[in-house]
């Protein structure tokens, strides 16, 4: 008889992921911690103790735009005409709602790309604990895409305010 081992390393792993895209950059958000994909209209979106706020089957869900969450340096005007060409078409900003146990936060975007199947790979030591990012990956067009971190980017939201709404 013969034995054959292959060593696979524990850092790649496999993973289902919802790719979108903001200022031209793309990045990833695994699945399992998405809960629902909505279009939100400017008029939709309102205050509530100091944070940004949608209603969401009825309860309230805090509401941020990636870029300010990851701290992506941009324009004020940009940002402020996306969100007129959005209320004046009426279809409104695409929004990722990521669920993670009774915490819910809206997401929004430029554009939301695909859901793929894609190989994880960590960051390695000396990027370990880059804030919401948790590996990242090479889609199949070539370009590499951060996978953010959920559970941080609920994280950075609390930060700026207090708790994450409730589910």
């Amino acid at each position: 008889g013969c034995t054959f081992r292959i060593l696979l390393p524990i850092t790649l792993a496999t993973a289902r992921v919802l790719t979108a895209a903001v200022h031209g950059q793309t990045y990833a958000f695994p699945v399992e911690f998405v809960q629902t994909i909505r279009l939100v209209s400017p008029q939709e979106i309102f205050p509530i103790e100091g944070r940004q706020t949608m209603a969401l089957d009825g309860q309230p869900v805090s509401v941020a735009p990636l870029s300010e969450l990851l701290e992506l340096r941009t324009l004020k005007s940009t940002a402020s005409s996306k969100e007129k060409k959005a209320s004046e078409t009426g279809k409104g900003l695409p929004c990722i709602i990521l669920s993670n146990g009774e915490e819910r936060l809206g997401l929004l975007v430029d554009a939301l790309l695909e859901e793929q199947e894609v190989v994880l790979k960590s960051l390695g030591a000396m990027l370990r604990r880059v804030r919401n990012v948790s590996g990242a990956t090479i889609l199949g067009t070539g370009e590499i895409c951060m996978v953010l971190n959920p559970q941080d980017l609920l994280k950075t939201m609390r930060r700026r305010v207090g708790p994450v709404s409730p589910e």
